[in-house]
């Protein structure tokens, strides 16, 4: 964690690998752009039993037929799905 803060970047303790859930698609901490305060908020709040429908609502939101998934908007996307 020190090489982490040494480069500039806040370093999060997640916690052990049995509480990696709390980082997987369909989490409030998946691919979002958070600082450490917020990062460690979504983990707390992640909910393990939400994880496949805010997984698969996330990808419904971000998804156009035809035109591909919305890359720059992602994450508010995310951020709104898993609030």
């Amino acid at each position: 964690m020190q090489l982490i803060d040494d480069t500039g970047f806040d370093a999060v303790d997640a916690g052990p690998l049995s509480d990696s859930w709390r980082m997987e698609p369909g989490s409030p901490a998946y691919c979002t752009d958070l600082d450490a305060a917020a990062l460690r908020a979504a983990l707390a709040r992640a909910d393990r039993a939400r994880l496949p429908h805010d997984r698969d609502e996330e990808a419904r939101r971000a998804y156009t037929p035809g035109v591909g998934i919305d890359m720059v908007n992602g994450a508010q996307i995310y951020r709104e799905v898993t609030a």
